[in-house]
This record gives structure tokens, sequence and C-alpha cells, in this order.
């Protein structure tokens, strides 16, 4: 018994640990650090080690494959898709395809999920739809906290002068910080999708106002919107490589939201801090750049008026 209970409490912790997408969990996981003051500094070691190694999906290309969400992912919430697809083509976006962060799945392969992509004809704001369903043994302890599933939608529109806005539903998006470049808002999780579009265009339209002369770049196409990601992925390479490739203590106390003492929330500070310290600095990448697109073929009766 005292085994499993001892697997148990490494397990919580490792779980959550693991990935940027679960950060803000770790302050519940943590909960289970007081069960044994024995081992706590080794439990607080491991815990921190999983923190500065949680920023690594961002290290590295991005990498996206087209996939068949019925075939390649039969166990994620198909009639979820089908939701939201169908509210999204009668808003006038049209499927462009059903696509894989490989690269983040590298590095949380029980995250996995299949990303459906789409954009209006005017292709000014991308769409994407995803369910996250915690797999494995981890499945149990995220169920028993309530975040076993994730259900997001999420629009994103590039400007003409490379920066970004984002509007999504994902209560934990909020706790890494982002480049000044990408202006991202949170909408609470049951949003619909029509309430969500219209929260997207008035950040649009207050980003515009702030950028003189600026336009939204169009992608239609699943290259386009591909390319676009990899310059998404570069803004925040280049934000996570400034702030010396791991996480800030800014960020540490954002994802702890209860469930650790102060005392070892602390010690856990200090220790993610001093692992990260140790890293080899990272050489800054240069931004890529996005190339000329006529931006009249299409009329947008979003962004409008």
């Amino acid at each position: 018994m005292e085994k499993i209970v001892e697997f148990l409490k490494t397990a919580v912790v490792e779980a959550f640990w693991d990935s940027p997408v679960t950060f803000s969990l770790a302050g519940v996981a943590l909960l289970f650090l007081g069960w044994d003051r024995i081992t706590r500094k080794r439990r607080l070691r491991k815990a921190a080690e999983k923190i500065a190694d949680a920023a690594k999906v961002f290290e590295g290309d991005i990498e996206i494959a087209q996939v068949k969400l019925g075939e390649d992912f039969k166990r994620l919430d198909l009639e979820f898709y089908d939701r939201q697809g169908n509210a999204l083509e009668i808003l006038g976006f049209q499927q462009v395809a059903d696509v894989e962060f490989v690269h983040v799945t590298k590095h949380n392969p029980w995250m996995r999920t299949c990303i459906r992509l789409f954009a209006p004809p005017h292709g000014e704001i991308c769409a994407a739809v995803y369910h996250v369903r915690i797999s494995g043994w981890r499945r149990l302890l995220c169920k028993m906290m309530g975040k076993a599933d994730l259900y997001l939608t999420e629009f994103e529109t590039e400007m003409s002068d490379s920066s970004f806005v984002l509007t999504t539903n994902s209560s934990e998006a909020g706790k890494l910080t982002q480049p000044d470049a990408i202006r991202m808002s949170i909408e609470p999780e049951d949003t619909a999708v029509p309430q969500l579009l219209q929260a997207h265009i008035n950040h649009v339209k207050e980003r515009l106002e702030q950028l003189p002369g600026a336009r939204p770049r169009p992608s239609r196409t699943l290259d386009e919107v591909t390319a676009m990601q990899a310059r998404f992925h570069a803004l925040q390479q280049m934000h996570r490589q400034s702030l010396g490739g791991g996480v800030t203590t800014e960020e540490l106390e954002n994802c702890m939201d209860g469930g650790i003492t102060e005392e070892d929330k602390e010690e856990l500070k200090k220790q993610v801090l001093d692992i990260q310290s140790e890293k080899p600095e990272i050489p800054l990448r240069q931004p890529v750049e996005a190339p000329a697109r006529d931006t009249a073929q299409a009329k947008n009766p979003f962004l409008a008026g």
C-alpha cells in the first residue's frame, strides 16, 4: 500500500508539470506534496525539473502534419468538432484541414489532439477547434480535478506588421506570458462561437486603431496557415529565449493557484530558477518575414465599418 501511495504522489506532480497547457493545475497537484514531509526536498526538486522542462515545447521548429480525425483520433469528441464546425460554417468559415501539432505531441504525447482549422474566404481570421483528451494513467488523476477534457475554440489574426491577435476560451492560456507582438484575450470557457468571434473582431479593431496603416494578413490555404503558425511560434520562441529559455517568477506565481504552502512555494521557485540558471544560453532566433500578399482578393464583412 505504501508503494502505491508513493507512486500516486510522484505521478500527480509529473502529470501536471509536464505540459504548459496544464500548467495551472500543478498548484492543486502539489497538495500531495504535504503527505510526506520526509521526501519534501526530493519531490520539490522533481516538480522543479518538470516546470523548467515545460518551456521546451517552444524550442525547435514547428511541425504540423495533416491527419484524419475519425481515423487517427477515434477517442476524441467528434460531435464537438461537428457542432463547432457547423457554427463556424454558418458564420461564413470553411474547413481548411485537420492537423496535428507534432512538435507539441513529442513533448506531451498524453495530450495528443487533432486541430481542425477554418478560414473565411477573405482569410483574415483563422479559427481552430480542438478537443484535448488527457490519456493514459494521467487521465484518472486529471479527471479527479475536472480537467481530463479541454474543449477549445480559438480565433487568430496576423497583422501586416507581423503581430498577432488571438482570442481563446482556454482558461489555462494566460498562465504563461506572451510577447508584446501577440495580443491574447481569454473569454469564458462556455462562450458560444458567435460571441467568441465577435469578441475577436472587437479585439482586432482595437489593435488596428493602435497600428495606423496596418491590415490583417490573409491566410486561406493550409500552406498559408502553416506558415502563419510558424511565424507565431517564432515570436513565442524569441520571447521565451529572451527570458532565458524557462519560466519567470511571475509565471510561477500564476501557475501556483492553490494547494501548496508558502514555504514549499518559495522553495519550488528557488529550485526552478536554480535549474534554469544552469541551462546554456540559447541564441535568439530572428523573426520570419511573411511574403507580401494581396489583401483585396476578397471583401471582408467581419472587419467592415
